[in-house]
């Protein structure tokens, strides 16, 4: 009678096998340590990260406890789409996978019963849907740059899970009805969780200081009260610090770094111009502050812009990897311009000239987007400069800064290759051609004289 209600599946828990505990216990144990031989052996920058470690640990906490509550509801209710999607946006799409296969092996177990049935048909539709409910949610997700794109994504992972259990139920000759209840769940868990694993995502990035591609695209909007304080206080810093952020956003694509990420901390960058907005050329309309001032008081002022960054970016709760950027952005450069003029004034009156005071205290650019925003910057300040220049004049500047740069080891700590160097002076060269394209000069609207 036991064997017959076992092959109906009509027994479940416990009590079916004296070793179901055991079993299942080492079970678990072998799928949760080859996921840590995973990362240990590829994922090498997660699992050295105690940051990143963490924050895997409490994904797969919450995901076991959310787990409970649905089995509570139904057994094939999973929330494995929650830790999937948390994994792919606050970690990465390999961790992510990796993830999603874990939590398909083992909460699958709940969906086939107990003893016999363990590893039935039950367990096995219940993981496939699982597996392909998680991917298909981690190819949208991150692409989604917005935070309502990420609810899309859990909603046609669950779509696409619940083709799997459609398919499943046919094939295994489930009713109808079992079978499109079993599809609404599917799809149900999936859009309800991705709205909760929405919500809950900016505990995440405040709690953990992560930059997700959402919170960066919140970052780059011009309507942020950063920008519109830039906007209005500084409009020629700002009019450089987009013209620069379009110049990095290039690079970083041309190199496969974040492009993002250099977009939105080029433009945050120059903030620190805000103190002082008119002892920045940019700022000013006719006369020029420094004209009264000595050489090592205007580098003075100019030097101290890069830490008056840290304190708006601080001040508007900036995530630390705009922060790196904006105190990386100038290295230890020299304040050229200021430096000469106090060389010529030493020929007049002989007072020795401190190469110190004319350079940044900043840190050498320590990532690529540092390094990019870095020479965009300088880049676009340089090209600026010309007057009228040809494809030719701005070839040769943003090659002459790059390699500035280079010579004045600047560049030293980044992790550019010569190679990322040279795709980056070409994209500089192809956005300030299209930047600064000519116009054409219509009839009739001359000036009158």
């Amino acid at each position: 009678q036991m064997d017959i209600l076992l092959s109906l599946d009509l027994v479940k828990g416990a009590e079916v096998t004296s070793h179901l505990a055991t079993g299942v216990i080492l079970y678990l144990f072998c799928i949760y340590a080859m996921l840590m031989l995973y990362l240990a052996t590829f994922e090498r920058e997660t699992f050295t990260s105690t940051k990143k470690m963490t924050i895997l640990s409490l994904i797969l906490i919450l995901t076991l406890l959310l787990q409970w509550l649905c089995y509570i509801i139904d057994p094939r209710v999973s929330p494995a789409v929650f830790g999937v999607l948390l994994a792919c946006l606050l970690l990465s799409r390999q961790v992510a996978e990796s993830v999603n296969i874990a939590l398909a092996l083992s909460m699958s177990l709940i969906a086939g019963g107990s003893g016999s049935t363990l590893f039935g048909s039950d367990s096995i539709l219940a993981m496939a849907s699982m597996l392909v409910t998680g991917q298909a949610t981690i190819m949208i997700a991150e692409r989604s740059q917005k935070r309502g794109a990420l609810i899309a994504s859990g909603t046609i992972g669950g779509i696409a899970g619940a083709m799997v259990v459609c398919a499943g139920g046919i094939i295994l000759e489930y009713s109808w009805n079992s079978t499109l209840i079993y599809a609404g769940l599917v799809m149900a868990a999936a859009l309800i969780l991705s709205v909760f694993c929405v919500g809950m995502l900016s505990v995440w990035e405040n709690m953990f200081d992560i930059v997700t591609p959402a919170r960066l695209h919140e970052l780059a909007n011009t309507n942020h009260p950063l920008l519109k304080k830039m906007m209005k206080t500084a409009p020629g810093t700002y009019h450089h610090s987009m013209m620069t952020a379009s110049l990095a956003e290039g690079a970083a694509e041309a190199i496969g770094a974040n492009a993002l990420l250099a977009r939105t901390g080029a433009m945050y960058h120059d903030v620190g111009k805000l103190r002082r907005p008119l002892y920045f050329k940019e700022n000013q309309n006719g006369q020029n502050i420094h004209d009264t001032l000595p050489p090592e008081e205007s580098a003075g002022y100019i030097i101290a812009h890069q830490k008056d960054a840290e304190a708006y970016l601080s001040r508007y709760r900036m995530p630390s990897a705009i922060r790196t950027i904006a105190n990386e952005h100038h290295g230890t450069t020299l304040v050229a311009y200021f430096y000469y003029k106090a060389k010529q004034q030493q020929e007049i009156d002989g007072e020795p000239v401190i190469e110190r005071l004319f350079r940044y205290q900043g840190n050498l650019p320590s990532s690529k987007e540092s390094a990019i925003v870095m020479l965009a910057d300088s880049c676009e300040a340089a090209v600026r400069s010309l007057n009228e220049p040809s494809r030719e004049e701005i070839a040769e500047m943003v090659r002459r800064v790059v390699q500035g740069k280079i010579d004045d080891g600047q560049l030293k700590q980044a992790p550019l290759t010569l190679e990322e160097l040279d795709k980056i002076e070409r994209s500089f060269q192809h956005t300030f051609l299209g930047l600064m394209h000519e116009r054409i000069r219509y009839p009739g609207m001359e000036l009158p004289s």
